[in-house]
């Protein structure tokens, strides 16, 4: 597994999110982003009110990052479960070598 640092994102400032050092988190590709073609968004479970949780955006993988991992994406339906990691006040969050390789061309 390889970590991926998320960005763009109130990760180490929403109060419901300190405590962690580590929970699930859900990669979404955002087909309709109009910033980033190949954006992935990062979901955590924040738990609120009355025992209730609900999902918040963390942040976005790099668009550099999204570019190798949404087509892997795209291929589990265009979400997938991860593991999410603060450390040193950054969130990183574990996808599989493999989805990191960028594809040989063709001679």
């Amino acid at each position: 597994m390889a970590e991926v640092i998320i960005v763009g994102g109130e990760h180490s400032g929403d109060p419901a999110m300190r405590p962690l050092k580590s929970s699930r988190a859900r990669l979404v590709r955002e087909r309709g982003n109009k910033h980033d073609k190949n954006a992935v968004a990062v979901y955590v479970e924040s738990k609120k009110s009355f025992g209730r949780s609900q999902l918040v955006k963390a942040g976005y993988v790099s668009s550099a990052r999204a570019e190798l991992i949404a087509p892997h994406l795209e291929t589990v339906g265009g979400e997938h479960e991860v593991t999410l990691s603060l450390r040193d006040r950054r969130a990183f969050v574990e996808v599989p070598d493999e989805w990191l390789v960028r594809p040989s061309r063709k001679r």
